[in-house]
């Protein structure tokens, strides 16, 4: 059921994300056939729909797109809910004339026109489509396989495109022609976006073959596990895999909890759950009870209690600092390890920083846990315990395991693990707390070795550093937990310091970067203060415009340089100017006005060309802006006067207007971050005086799940593998910015810099042009395998 549930998952976040980027290229495509077609178009009945048409994809296009998604997604949940389920009301047989209804001739056009397109895309891929019909009914244990209940069938994607389409576009002729084309535009696209989905299934261990994905674990290791002798486990020969957990890269596990039973399932919640979150399981089925998972878990336990299991997994985690060991302070049902039990465990953790092994004939870089389960197992006060240590201790198997990890650097890490058990028995709600440091400093220290040639200068380098850790936590850990705190802390400098050496230029851009989201964020928030007064005002569009983008950015940058020196409010000049520009390119009624908007102009024009200019901003950005003022100011010179018209508002009343406006450095610190324009990160790269290339997607894209956690993976120093089109190769992640706005990437040489947007970020590890050496940390990678592990036993 686990298995079932998250793979289905995850294949469902593939089809939303290669979706929303087939619907781009389908409305390009399209877009572009039918500019052709009309080059070539010889009536003119055609000419005017390929004309409607064309408009049409170049007004709303981008909106288009959006919708197409939203309804695809709305049919593919409801797809998903309906399975292998029978939904019908009532048998065939049951049925009657009074059941029925006559269908409208509209309904059959539609579907008829459905039909074909459904037709033309199972021609266009009949064999991942085929593929993919196996996989679903495979999940769901059936012998059948029927394409109506793959939630990923090609009438979906027909049935979305034509309601989309039905419901934007009004002229006949227009829409049957952008149906064909976009029809036209799926159809070649297809084949790419099922292999996509299909290979979710696959890296799963899902095949349309039914061939089930080899267990990680030999049958001895598992027969070994049900009798509880793991501590021969590491001595068995085995094939290690090339990536445990077998999840690909391109589709993290979604936010979304699944709902399996048994074993899994308590891993899941163990490990998953959010902080404090409650959850209640049912019991676990007695056949997996009697599996021979289950009855090494299960021997001598309370897991068959429901209670027991919500308060061991599902206790609200405590929020103000750690409570020691021997404080017996409950979490639900699920205590603290007793005094005695701590000591013992004080005493392995001095074994090992001695360098000395637990059991005598185990090296010490192997799995020493299972040997430190049964010397204490007489001495654990309940089941709870027991199986909290054997989870850690499979943990830790497959951590040593891991092969994305270089293996001298694997084995320093490996040496954390008495100290994370006892850790982790002193605080039993620490392993469902993903923001607990040290379950974050073996993440960190695997995300970094995970990109580094073991047989380089700099492996060496980054060996003694996590060697010089392991070694301060085995000599220094003793109650206090926040030594994995400091040790987290000082782990994260070493990076900064080794990115930093690798790239000298990468502070320049880390700074630029920062400025630049800094000032998107103010620009934002200080066009929306000054938008409370401005659209009270009739003024000209291209004024506004003009304060709400070009202006806000010369008060923003000020801001930014004057204001941080202080916490309160300080009035800058440079606001003033707004209430002057409105004035000036208000009409005149009066040659007298006339005359004074003349005797204005030059000083003001002086001011405000002095404040575009101490503003970073390209030669051409500051050409434009300047061109804009002159186009207005003329065309209200060239006016002639009028004076029917309203009064315009006199100066004094336009700043008392305007002085409601204030600028609070204190809530731009607290604002989420604007959209990044592509501008204001050009003008801070050439006030930094560095260059980069920039990757900015300014048009805002659906996020979900597995995006938020993809981008909550990416901290400085992470590795990724870049198929760019000006640069293919390894590259680090040198620095986030502070609202993780935009990112910074360095080439391994260092010598080729790129900045990202997270929508730009998102883009690119949907379409695989940047892909993360790891698909997901190193702790997360053994609780993943651990419970594919846990279904295959």
């Amino acid at each position: 059921m686990y298995k079932q549930t998250r793979v289905i998952q995850l294949a469902k976040e593939a089809a939303q994300t290669g979706f929303y980027a087939l619907a781009q290229h389908i409305v390009a495509a399209a877009e572009e056939r039918i500019v052709r077609a009309g080059s070539e178009a010889r009536s003119s009945f055609d000419r005017s729909a390929l004309s409607v048409a064309s408009d049409f994809l170049k007004r709303d296009g981008a909106s288009f797109a959006k919708r197409l998604l939203n309804f695809y997604t709305d049919y593919l949940s409801r797809a998903m809910q309906t399975m292998y389920k029978d939904m019908r009301a009532q048998q065939m047989q049951d049925l009657s004339a009074d059941h029925l209804t006559l269908i409208d001739d509209e309904t059959m056009n539609r579907q008829i026109e459905v039909d074909r397109l459904v037709q033309k895309l199972r021609d266009a891929d009949p064999e991942n489509l085929g593929r993919l019909n196996i996989m679903v009914s495979q999940l769901h244990g059936e012998h059948e396989v029927r394409e109506r209940e793959n939630p990923f069938r090609p009438y979906l994607l027909a049935r979305s495109l034509h309601d989309v389409l039905n419901e934007m576009l009004k002229d006949q002729a227009a829409k049957s022609v952008v149906f064909e084309h976009l029809a036209q535009a799926m159809v070649a696209a297809l084949p790419s976006y099922y292999r996509a989905i299909r290979d979710v299934f696959e890296m799963s261990g899902v095949h349309a073959q039914l061939i089930a994905r080899p267990s990680m674990m030999s049958a001895a290791q598992r027969n070994m596990l049900a009798r509880q002798a793991m501590q021969s486990w590491q001595q068995v020969d085995t094939q290690p895999p090339v990536m445990p957990g077998g999840i690909p890269p391109s589709y993290p596990i979604a936010a979304a909890s699944p709902e399996p039973q048994g074993f899994p399932d308590l891993v899941w919640q163990m490990f998953k759950l959010p902080h404090g979150g409650v959850h209640r399981r049912p019991a676990p089925s007695s056949d997996f009870q009697n599996s021979r998972f289950g009855e090494a878990v299960f021997e001598n336990s309370r897991f068959s209690d429901p209670d027991f299991q919500n308060s061991l997994f599902g206790g609200e985690a405590q929020q103000h600092g750690d409570k020691p060991a021997g404080s017996r302070a409950k979490t639900g049902l699920l205590k603290p390890a007793s005094d005695d039990l701590i000591d013992k465990l004080t005493a392995f953790q001095k074994h090992v920083a001695s360098g000395e092994p637990i059991e005598g004939q185990l090296p010490l870089e192997d799995n020493q846990l299972f040997s430190v389960r049964q010397a204490l197992e007489s001495q654990v006060e309940g089941s709870e315990e027991q199986v909290t240590m054997e989870v850690i201790a499979l943990l830790f198997e497959f951590i040593l395991r891991d092969r994305l990890v270089p293996g001298r650097m694997r084995e320093q890490i490996g040496r954390l693990q008495v100290p994370f058990l006892k850790a982790a028995m002193m605080m039993p709600e620490m392993l469902h707390r993903h923001d607990h440091p040290a379950r974050q400093l073996i993440n960190r220290m695997g995300s970094f070795a995970a990109g580094i040639n073991p047989d380089s200068p700099e492996a060496h380098v980054v060996e003694t550093e996590i060697n010089r850790i392991t070694d301060r936590i085995l000599n220094g850990f003793d109650r206090d937990t926040t030594i994995f705190n400091d040790s987290l802390s000082e782990f994260e400098e070493f990076i900064a310091k080794r990115v930093q050496a690798s790239a000298p230029q990468g502070e320049a851009l880390a700074d630029a970067a920062n400025e630049a989201e800094m000032l998107c964020t103010m620009s934002e928030n200080i066009a929306r203060s000054l938008s409370e007064v401005v659209d009270t005002l009739n003024i000209d569009h291209r004024i506004r415009d003009f304060i709400m983008n070009t202006w806000s950015r010369v008060l923003a940058y000020a801001a930014y340089v004057e204001l941080y020196e202080s916490d309160e409010e300080v009035n800058l000049p440079q606001l003033d100017v707004v209430p002057d520009l409105v004035w000036s390119a208000q009409a005149r009624h009066t040659q007298q006005d006339r005359s004074a908007l003349m005797r204005f102009l030059p000083g003001f024009v002086t001011k405000l060309k002095k404040y575009l200019q101490e503003t970073p901003m390209s030669p051409a950005e500051l050409q434009q802006a300047l061109d804009t003022l002159v186009e207005v100011h003329t065309d209200v010179l060239k006016s002639s006067p009028d004076s029917r018209g309203e009064a315009p508002l006199s100066l004094e009343q336009l700043y008392e207007r305007f002085a409601a406006v204030k600028i609070d450095v204190a809530s731009w610190d607290a604002a989420e971050p604007a959209p990044i324009s592509r501008g204001i990160v050009e003008a801070a790269l050439l006030k930094h005086k560095t260059a980069a290339t920039l990757l900015i997607q300014e048009e805002a894209l659906p996020v979900f799940a597995s995006d938020v956690e993809a981008l909550g993976q990416m901290q400085p120093g992470v590795a990724v593998e870049c198929d760019l089109r000006d640069y293919k190769g390894p590259a680090r992640l040198f620095a986030v910015t502070r609202k993780r706005a935009l990112y910074v990437l360095l080439s391994s040489e260092g010598q080729t810099a790129f900045i990202f947007s997270s929508n730009a970020l998102i883009k690119a590890f949907r379409e695989t042009t940047l892909k993360r050496v790891e698909n997901m940390p190193m702790f997360e990678r053994a609780v993943e395998s651990l419970m594919i592990e846990a279904e295959s036993a």
